[in-house]
């Protein structure tokens, strides 16, 4: 009698249940994925880097009580659990990520490749992603996810050498961009309390101090400087759709 469903974006992902003509919709728990009932109607299962169950309403599909973890104490992101017919079992998949920058050399002119591609970031236990080069080519900034943790905003030379951490909260800090002196780096975070709302940040490279620039809003994503530091651009889904 009910669809249970998960609607995500770059932030966090939530688990909601319909009735079967689309009427009735709930939020059934949020910072959920790949929700599944059991057979009986009277409980959902879905991922959170773990594997848990929330018991539920079978004709309203309301959440009773908190949800239960059903395993714990690994970094590895669990997916797809399905249920058996009686019930009783569990099948379920364990997702490990892992991506590197990587850098290929130009031939002058033509800027064909020159030869084989690098791993430029030289991790193979981390998932490196969104890099951005300072003006003057010889830093470059980029997000670092590692097992267990948030994303953490990361410095390294040109070639890829001497990686620093720069972010240290708790929270996800991603997208960095360089403001145009190369002294500073702007970045996504959630830290602010709720972890729902997004505000930007700036980071001073020589002394590590942290200053809040402005609150995103709940609907904005993706937040880059403009090449003179004056003005954003960012993803919004005001509309319902993402937008530039």
């Amino acid at each position: 009698q009910r669809i249970v469903f998960d609607a995500g974006d770059f932030i966090r992902s939530s688990l909601w249940s319909v009735a079967r003509d689309g009427s009735d919709l709930k939020m059934v728990v949020d910072n959920a994925t790949d929700g599944v009932y059991a057979p009986d109607g009277e409980s959902i299962y879905f991922t959170s880097f773990g594997l848990w169950r929330i018991r539920v309403a079978p004709q309203t599909g309301e959440p009773v009580g908190q949800p239960v973890a059903l395993t714990g104490g690994i970094p590895n992101t669990f997916r797809h659990a399905s249920v058996s017919a009686d019930g009783k079992k569990l099948v379920y998949s364990v997702q490990s990520l892992s991506s590197n920058l990587w850098s290929v050399p130009l031939a002058p002119g033509t800027h064909e490749a020159a030869g084989p591609p690098v791993s430029f970031t030289r991790d193979n236990s981390s998932r490196n992603n969104l890099p951005s080069f300072s003006h003057d080519g010889q830093k470059v900034a980029f997000t670092r996810w590692r097992a267990g943790t948030n994303a953490d905003i990361w410095v390294t030379d040109g070639d890829g050498r001497n990686p620093i951490q720069l972010s240290t909260d708790s929270a996800l800090e991603s997208i960095p961009s360089w403001f145009p002196d190369g002294k500073r780096i702007a970045f996504f975070s959630l830290r602010d309390p709720d972890r729902k709302q997004p505000s930007l940040w700036s980071l001073t490279l020589a002394t590590g101090r942290e200053e809040k620039l402005l609150d995103l809003g709940e609907d904005v994503e993706y937040v880059q400087l403009s090449p003179d530091g004056e003005r954003l651009a960012f993803n919004s889904k005001k509309g319902g759709t993402i937008n530039v």
